[in-house]
Parts: C-alpha cells; structure tokens; sequence
C-alpha cells in the first residue's frame, strides 16, 4: 500500500474512533520496570472534559529519575489517595466506553502492576470493562516512517507527534497534558488526513 493510502485508511479509523466518543487516559510512573507503578492519572472524555485527574499514592518511593521527567516527588503523593482508593472511580468511568491511549500496552500493564502492588489484582479487570485503542500505533502507521530492521512502522515519542501535527505542547509528561495531546493527535488523523 502507498503512504497516500495508508495515511486514508488511518484517517478513516481515527474518524471511527471518535465517532464512538472515546475516553482518552494516561499515566506517569515511578519507572518502566515491571514493578512500577501510576503516581498520576487523568481520563478526559472525547470533547476535552476531565473526568478524573489525580496523583497516586505509590507503594514504592518514586525515583530521582522519574520525579525528573514528570516532576512528582515523594512528597507531592504523600497525601494523594492510593490505587486501590481511585480503583472503583476509574471502573466506573471506563466501564463500557472506547479507551484511547498512547503506548496502550505500557499503560495497561502500569495500571495491572499497581492492582498487584495495592493488593486489588483481581479487581481490576480493564479488559471486561472496555475496549482499547493505542493512538501511538495508529499515528506510527499515520506518520509512515517504515523500519526495514522491524517491518514495520517507527513509534513515534508523543512529543514528536504533537510537533509533527503542529500541536502545542505547554508541558509533557503529565498525566492530563499528555491524555489531551493524545486526544488532539487523533483529532488531527481524523481531521486532516496528511501530517
């Protein structure tokens, strides 16, 4: 398939996307191990709206490392709920809605792990509350920029692609700054077909 045809078929699928008024999420971190775990959380719905913005109380200290990407330390959680607090507020949001995520599979495991690490494991069962999306694999197909190495398309960092789609960023890596520049990159795949 040509770029050109490839680009038509992702803006046909973000379209279907929005039309089913899809819920968009993201999460910072303690780390990208498979122990870490969510210190901050936002779920917008599909016309901007915060549905939930919050920090998470860990139950590991968050690294120097990661407090400097996201700019959450230990502190800023001390007095935040836990994950097994916000467990029952995120189900019912996302129950029966369309989730859109950038880098899905990242954050679905992220949220799996801090189940397991608050003792909730087998309350959280996302995948019998709704289905997901991931942005991020969509835009890589979008973008068109093709790995021979991989046979497939380059994930694009979410930085990259809200500068490739002209899209402001006033501060990355924050759960709800980075849940609405997902939502806006998909409206852009949507909207304008060509990046």
């Amino acid at each position: 398939m040509t770029l050109k045809g490839m680009v038509m078929v992702t803006q046909k699928l973000a379209l279907e996307w929005l039309q089913q008024k899809p819920i968009f999420l993201d999460t910072e971190t303690t780390g990208l191990d498979d122990q870490a775990q969510v210190v901050d959380l936002a779920i917008i719905d599909h016309d901007g709206t915060v549905l939930m913005d919050t920090l998470i109380r860990p139950t590991v200290s968050i690294p120097d490392e990661a407090s400097a990407v996201h700019g959450i330390s230990n502190i800023d959680v001390l007095a935040a709920p836990t994950f097994a607090d916000v467990l029952p507020q995120i189900k019912a949001i996302v129950t029966d809605r369309i989730l859109c995520i950038y880098n899905a599979s990242y954050d679905i495991r992220i949220l799996r792990q801090s189940a397991r690490a608050h003792l909730v494991e087998k309350k959280f069962e996302i995948g019998m509350w709704c289905a997901w999306n991931c942005v991020m694999e969509l835009y890589a197909e979008y973008f068109g920029d093709w790995s021979e190495y991989y046979q497939s398309y380059r994930w694009q960092k979410l930085g990259d692609a809200a500068s490739q789609c002209e899209i402001v960023t006033p501060k990355l890596h924050r759960a709800m700054a980075d849940a609405e520049i997902t939502r806006l990159i998909l409206i852009h795949m949507a909207n304008n077909g060509r990046h």
